[in-house]
C-alpha cells in the first residue's frame, strides 16, 4: 500500500472508532503497523537498491583488476573471451532472476546494474582488442542503445539513471557536430513509457522520484542542444517556460502532503526557476545579448519558445484549480521572461530587464515566506530566507558598497535567520508539532 492510501486509512480511523466499527485498541494497532511499515519500507528499499548496485560495481571492478594484471600477455581471442565473459555471466544471472521471479530490490538492482556495467566494459575492451575505430560519442551511443531493454526487463533505478546520464553526455559530446537534435529526443522518448508505467503503479516511490530528478536536467540540456542561440535571445523565454512547465506539472501531479524530495517536478522546478532568475538579474547577461530581430536560424528557437509558452498557459489553469493561486508565483516565470526580453529589445528600457528580475526574485522570497508561515513549515521558511539573503548579498557585491555596510548587512541577515527560526520553533511547540 502506497503512502497516499496509508494516509487516507489513518485519517479514517477516528471516524471508524466514533461509529464503533473498530475499537480504539484496534485503531492504535493499525496506526502503529502501517505507520512503521511505510517509514521503514521506503528506507529499506532505497538501502537495498544502493547496496545491490554498489555490490555489482565492486564485483565488476575486482574482475577488471584481476584481468588487467595479465592482459598484455593474453592472445586476442583470450582477451575477447574475457571481455565478453562478465556480460554473459551477468545476463545468465539476470535470466535466472526472471525465471525464478525474484522481485527483491537487491536482486533486481544488482543484476540490472551488473549487466549495464559489463555491457560498457565489453564494448570498450572488444574495441580496444581489435583496434576498432571510434570515439567517446560512438561508445556512449552504442552503450545506451543496448541498455534500453534493461529499462523494461528489470524494475531497477540505477540503470535508468545511467541511461539518462549517458544520453545527456552523448548529446553534449556531439553538440556542434551537425547532430540531428531529434536523435536525442528519440532516446528520451525510448525511456518515457517505463517512467509512465512506474508512475501509474506508485507516483511517490523511489523508482519514480530519482529518475524524474535526473530527467529534468536531461531535458534541460536537451533544450540547450536544440536551440541555436541567435541574437534575438529567445532562449531566455524557452528555458523559463520549460522550468515553469516542470513546476506547474508538479503542482498538478503531486499531493502537497508528500515530502518535497518525492515531488521532483515541483521542488526541482521551483529551485531551477529561482536560480535562472538570479542568472537573469546580472547586467552582464543582458549586455552580452544582441538586439537584432529574429534571423532565419532563430525561427526554430522562436517556435520552440512559443510552444513551451503555450503549454505553460494551458497548464496554468489546471495547476491553480489543483493547488490554488499560489502556483502562479513560480508559474509566472515565463511572463517575467517575456517582459524582460521585450524590455531588452527596446533600446530605451535595457536596464528594466535587470530590475524586473530582481523584483521577481524578491517576490519569490516573500511569497515563499508567506506560504511557510501559513503551513508552519520551517524548511520553506529557511528556503525563503536563503532566497532573500542571496539577493541582498549578491547585490551588495555587485554594487560598490563599503565593507562596513556589508558587515552590518551580513549581521542583520544572520539575526533575521535566527529570529525567524526561533519564532517558528515556538509556534511548533505551541501547536504541539515536532
Amino acid at each position: 500500500m502506497n503512502r497516499k492510501h496509508v494516509k487516507w486509512l489513518l485519517s479514517e480511523l477516528p471516524s471508524l472508532v466514533e461509529r464503533s466499527v473498530i475499537s480504539r485498541e484496534t485503531a492504535e494497532k493499525i496506526s502503529d503497523y502501517y505507520g512503521k511499515a511505510v517509514e521503514s519500507g521506503s528506507g529499506r528499499r532505497i538501502a537495498l537498491a544502493v547496496f545491490g548496485a554498489f555490490g555489482s560495481l565492486l564485483i565488476g571492478a575486482g574482475a577488471i583488476l584481476l584481468i588487467a594484471h595479465n592482459w598484455d600477455s593474453m592472445s586476442r581471442p583470450a582477451r575477447a573471451a574475457l571481455a565478453i565473459a562478465p556480460l554473459v555471466i551477468s545476463n545468465l544471472i539476470g535470466l535466472w532472476i526472471i525465471l525464478t521471479d525474484r522481485r527483491s530490490t537487491a536482486w533486481q538492482e544488482g543484476a540490472a546494474t551488473g549487466i549495464c556495467l559489463s555491457l560498457a566494459a565489453s564494448i570498450a575492451l572488444v574495441g580496444q582488442t581489435y583496434h576498432i575505430g571510434g570515439d567517446l560519442g560512438g561508445f556512449l551511443f552504442a552503450w545506451m542503445i543496448l541498455s534500453i531493454p534493461l529499462l523494461y526487463t528489470f524494475r531497477a533505478v540505477v540503470p535508468f539513471l545511467i541511461y539518462l546520464a549517458g544520453i545527456t553526455g552523448w548529446a553534449g559530446y556531439q553538440a556542434g557536430r551537425d547532430l540531428p537534435t531529434w536523435f536525442f529526443w528519440m532516446l528520451v522518448a525510448a525511456a518515457a513509457p517505463r517512467l509512465v508505467m512506474d508512475a501509474r503503479s506508485n507516483m511517490y516511490s523511489a523508482r519514480v522520484a530519482w529518475p524524474m530528478w535526473l530527467l529534468m536536467p536531461c531535458v534541460g540540456f536537451g533544450l540547450g542542444f536544440t536551440l541555436d542561440y541567435d541574437c534575438s535571445a529567445t532562449w531566455i523565454v524557452a528555458f523559463s517556460s520549460l522550468l515553469a512547465l516542470f513546476y506547474l506539472s508538479g503542482r498538478v501531479l503531486y499531493d502537497r502532503e508528500q515530502p518535497a524530495i518525492l515531488r521532483p517536478f515541483q521542488t526541482g522546478g521551483a529551485i531551477a526557476i529561482t536560480i535562472f532568475s538570479f542568472l537573469l538579474s546580472f547586467r552582464f547577461i543582458w549586455q552580452e545579448l544582441g538586439h537584432a530581430a529574429l534571423s532565419a536560424d532563430g525561427l526554430r528557437d522562436a517556435a520552440v519558445a512559443a510552444v513551451l509558452l503555450i503549454l505553460c498557459c494551458m497548464l496554468a489553469p489546471f495547476s491553480v484549480r489543483r493547488s490554488g493561486p499560489a502556483a502562479l508565483l513560480y508559474g509566472c516565470a515565463p511572463a517575467v521572461a517575456v517582459a524582460s526580453w521585450s524590455a531588452h529589445m527596446s533600446l530605451e528600457f535595457r536596464a528594466l530587464a535587470v530590475a524586473m528580475n530582481n523584483l521577481y526574485i524578491f517576490a519569490l522570497g516573500i511569497g515563499t515566506m508567506i506560504s511557510a508561515l501559513r503551513q508552519s513549515s520551517l524548511v520553506l521558511l529557511n528556503a525563503s530566507m536563503v532566497v532573500l539573503a542571496s539577493l541582498i548579498l549578491i547585490r551588495f557585491f555587485d554594487l560598490e558598497i563599503g565593507l562596513v555596510a556589508r558587515g552590518i548587512a551580513f549581521m542583520a541577515i544572520g539575526a533575521a535567520f535566527l529570529a525567524a527560526n526561533i519564532v517558528m520553533a515556538r509556534r511548533f511547540r505551541a501547536g504541539g508539532r515536532k
